[in-house]
C-alpha cells in the first residue's frame, strides 16, 4: 500500500488524473515494447474503441451484429446513430452464423462481431496441433506474433480493406475522420486541403495518444 500512495501522490502533486498523463505514456510506451509495436492508445474500456472505429470508418445506416455480446458492443452502434441489426449465433462457437445473415436493405453497410472465431480457427487451432505450451508467456508471445502478421503484414481483402493491412486502413480513416470533424465544426470546406496530422505519416512514426482521439472522435 506505501508504494501505491507513493504513486497515487505523485499524480495528485503534478494535478493530472485524466488522459495522457505521465503514467499512462509510461504505460503505452511498456505495452509497445512489450507487444512488439511501433504505437497504441489506450482507452478505459472496450466501448470506446468501437465507436472510435465506427467514426474513423464513417459507418452509417444499419450494422449487423450478434446479440450475444456485452450490451456495450450494441450500444457503441446506437450512440453512432446507426441502427443495430441482430443474427442468430452458432450454438458451438458462440459467433454469429453466417448461413443466417439475410440481405437487409441499402442501408446496411458493416458487420460488428467479435474477433472470437478469426482467431480460433487461424491461430489456436493451429498452434495447439504444433506445439506444446508450458507457460501463458509462450502462448501469448506466439499470439502477439500472429495479431502483428494480422494486422500489420497480412493484406485482407474486405469491403474497406482493399487489398490494404487493417493498420494502413485504419490510419487512413482517422485522416479522413479528421477532415470530416474539421468540417462539421465549420472550419474547413469540403475541398479544401487538410494538412496531415504530425507523427502519422507512416505506420512506424504514427503516435496516437488519447487526447487526439478525444479530439478527433468525440461528436
Amino acid at each position: 500500500m506505501d508504494e501505491f500512495y507513493g504513486l497515487l501522490k505523485q499524480i495528485w502533486d503534478k494535478r493530472w488524473i485524466t488522459n495522457n498523463g505521465d503514467f499512462h505514456k509510461k504505460l503505452e510506451s511498456a505495452l509497445c515494447d512489450y507487444l512488439k509495436v511501433p504505437y497504441l492508445s489506450l482507452f478505459t474500456n472496450g466501448t470506446l474503441p468501437l465507436i472510435t472505429a465506427l467514426q474513423a470508418l464513417r459507418i452509417t445506416g444499419e450494422v449487423i451484429t450478434t446479440p450475444y455480446s456485452f450490451v456495450a458492443t450494441t450500444h457503441a452502434l446506437w450512440w453512432n446513430g446507426i441502427k443495430p441489426v441482430f443474427v442468430d449465433v452458432d450454438p458451438i462457437t458462440g459467433n454469429m452464423d453466417h448461413s443466417k445473415i439475410k440481405a437487409k436493405s441499402p442501408q446496411t453497410n458493416g458487420i460488428c462481431e467479435r474477433f472470437n472465431r478469426t482467431v480460433q480457427n487461424e491461430f489456436y487451432a493451429i498452434a495447439f496441433r504444433k506445439k506444446i505450451y508450458t507457460s501463458i508467456e509462450q502462448l501469448q508471445a506466439d499470439l502477439d506474433t500472429w495479431m502483428n502478421s494480422y494486422n500489420t503484414q497480412r493484406t485482407h481483402s474486405g469491403k474497406y480493406c482493399f487489398g490494404k493491412t487493417p493498420m494502413q486502413t485504419f490510419l487512413e480513416g482517422m485522416e479522413v475522420a479528421r477532415r470530416y470533424q474539421l468540417q462539421d465544426a465549420g472550419k474547413i470546406q469540403p475541398d479544401e486541403q487538410v494538412i496531415g496530422s504530425p507523427g502519422c505519416e507512416s505506420e512506424n512514426s504514427c503516435v496516437s495518444s488519447q487526447m487526439a482521439s478525444d479530439t478527433f472522435f468525440v461528436r
